[in-house]
C-alpha cells in the first residue's frame, strides 16, 4: 500500500484546460472519492495516476517514487474501468489471473490468488463460466478480482457502477466497501454520482472545471458546503437556494426576496446589514407547520418516491422542494405552510457563492 500525492498538476487538451494546479494528499490506505459533472476533470486525474495520460506541469508520487515518466505496468495501480474489459474467450478463472500469467507467476501462486479472490468476491462457482453467461454485476466482480490478485499499491475505479442497473450498484458499492476494508488498499474512485460519493468514501473530493472546490469527509462537506456549488451538488434532492437583502431588527434577522417574503435566518450570521446574500436550506430540513409565522406556498408537483414524497412548493417566488413522510397527502395547487429552521439555513454570498461564516 502507498500514500499518493498530487502537486501543482495541470492538464491541457490542445486549449483546453482540463486541470489547474490539483493538489491533494491521499494518505495510505484511504479511500477517496474524486466527484463531480461531466468535464470537471476527475477521470482526467484519473487517468494522470495511472499513467495513461502525460502530465502538463506539476507530479505525481506513488509512495516514495515520483511517476511522472513512467509507464502504467512500472506505476503498480491496478484498474477497474466503467467497462468491464474481459476476455470473451476465457473462463472467469483465466481472466482473473491473465496479468499474472503474464508476469510469469507460478501455477501454484496462480491457483492461490485466484481462489483468494474469488472467495472474497463470491465467484467461486462461476471459475468455469465465461463472460457471456454472467450477469453485469459479476462481470464487474471478476474485473475486480483481476485487478485484486496483482496486489497493486492504488487501486483506480473510473466509474466502475455507470454501466449497472440502480438495484446492482447499490449491491456493488457494499461488495466495493467490504473489499476496501478487508484489503486496505489506497483506493481512488471516480464518479458523477453524489450518492456513491457518499456512500463510499473515508473523503470526498469535490471537482468543478478543474478545480478542487473542497474535499473532507461525507457528512463533513453536507452539513458544512464550501460554496454554493458544492451546496448544490452534495445532497439528494439538491439543495433549495433563496436570494435576498438581509436585514435585522429586534432579535430576529431575515433574508427579504424581491417578492417581499421575509424569510428568518440566524442573527449569528456575520452579515452586513442590506447586503444582498443567498441562503439555502436542505429539502429534508424543511417542515409543514401551523405556526402563522411560516411561509406559505401553492404545491406545484408531487413526486413519490415510496418512503418518502418529494414536494415542490412555488415559496418566495422559488419552486422549492420539501422532503415529507410518505403518509403526508397533498395535491397540486394546495397551500402549504413550511417552517424554515433558522439554525440549518447555510448563507452565501449572492456573487462569489463562497459559503458566509
Amino acid at each position: 500500500m502507498s500514500a499518493v500525492t498530487i502537486e501543482g498538476v495541470h492538464k491541457h487538451f490542445g486549449g483546453f484546460h482540463a486541470l489547474k494546479g490539483v493538489d491533494l494528499e491521499i494518505r495510505d490506505g484511504e479511500f477517496v472519492v474524486l466527484v463531480g459533472p461531466s468535464g470537471c476533470g476527475k477521470s482526467t486525474l484519473l487517468r494522470l495516476i495511472a499513467g495513461l495520460e502525460e502530465i502538463n506541469e506539476g507530479r505525481i508520487a506513488i509512495g516514495d517514487r515520483i511517476v511522472n515518466d513512467l509507464s502504467p505496468r512500472d506505476r503498480n495501480i491496478a484498474m477497474v474501468f466503467q467497462s468491464y474489459a474481459l476476455y470473451p474467450h476465457m473462463t472467469v478463472a483465466q481472466n482473473i489471473a491473465f496479468n499474472l500469467r503474464l508476469a510469469g507467476r507460478s501455477r501454484a501462486e496462480i491457483a492461490a490468488k485466484v481462489s483468494a479472490a474469488a472467495k472474497m468476491l463470491e465467484l467461486e462457482s462461476l471459475l468455469d463460466r465465461r463472460p457471456a453467461e454472467l450477469s453485469g454485476g459479476q462481470r464487474q466482480r471478476v474485473a475486480m478480482g483481476r485487478a485484486m490478485v496483482r496486489n497493486p499499491d492504488v487501486f483506480l475505479f473510473d466509474e466502475p457502477l455507470s454501466n449497472l442497473d440502480a438495484k446492482l450498484r447499490v449491491q456493488m458499492r457494499s461488495e466495493i466497501k467490504s473489499l476496501h476494508q478487508a484489503v486496505g488498499t489506497t483506493s481512488i474512485y471516480v464518479t458523477h454520482d453524489q450518492i456513491e460519493a457518499m456512500t463510499l468514501a473515508d473523503r470526498v473530493v469535490v471537482l468543478k472545471a478543474g478545480s478542487i472546490q473542497q474535499q473532507g469527509k461525507p457528512l463533513e462537506i453536507y452539513r458544512k458546503p464550501a460554496n454554493r456549488f458544492v451546496a448544490e451538488f452534495i445532497g439528494s434532492p439538491p439543495m433549495n437556494f433563496f436570494t435576498g437583502r438581509f436585514l435585522r431588527e429586534d432579535r430576529r434577522a431575515a433574508i427579504v426576496a424581491s417578492d417581499g417574503t421575509a424569510i428568518g435566518v440566524s442573527r449569528d450570521l456575520a452579515i452586513e446589514e442590506g447586503r444582498i446574500v443567498t441562503i439555502g436550506v436542505r429539502p429534508e430540513h424543511l417542515t409543514l407547520t401551523g405556526d402563522p409565522d411560516g411561509l406559505r406556498g401553492r404545491v406545484k408537483f408531487i413526486d413519490p418516491t415510496g418512503a418518502q414524497t418529494h414536494v415542490t412548493v412555488e415559496l418566495a417566488g422559488e419552486p422549492t422542494v420539501i422532503v415529507l413522510d410518505s403518509a403526508v397527502e397533498c395535491a397540486p395547487g394546495e397551500i402549504l405552510t413550511v417552517k424554515v429552521p433558522r439554525d440549518l439555513v447555510h448563507a452565501f454570498d449572492a456573487d462569489t457563492g463562497l459559503r458566509i461564516g
